[in-house]
């Protein structure tokens, strides 16, 4: 088990993993949700803050990003998250290590899928 003490950013979702508030999110809206939508509701407050400074940092990178023209994906109606290598997520939060995708667990890589692809 990790200390806590050294983890970068602790998220607000309790149990519930990143992969499955993604999918809750999907179902619920009825079309695919990109990356940087799911890390602003799993690292903020209620009150709309970050859970610690380094997150609010990349917060305020990702709401200003995604209020550029462009910057929104578009994908198929139905469940499943956005996720192609240049997206918001991915600028404000670098590249992904080989082999695995954040929030999603190792041995799954995005690796082909476009941005109206959904995983």
């Amino acid at each position: 088990m990790v200390n806590r003490g050294k983890q970068k950013e602790i998220a607000t979702s309790g149990a519930q993993s990143f992969a499955q508030i993604s999918d809750d999110m999907a179902k619920a809206n009825g079309v695919p949700v990109e990356r940087a939508d799911v890390y602003l509701k799993v690292y903020r407050r209620r009150d709309g803050t970050g859970v610690m400074p380094r997150v609010q940092e990349n917060i305020n990178r990702i709401v200003e990003l995604l209020r550029q023209p462009g910057m929104r994906l578009r994908g198929e109606p139905g469940s499943g998250v956005l996720w192609p290598k240049d997206d918001v997520y991915a600028r404000v939060l670098g590249p992904e290590r080989l082999g695995c995708v954040r929030g999603v667990g190792l041995g799954i890589t995005p690796s082909g899928r476009s941005a109206t692809n959904a995983l």
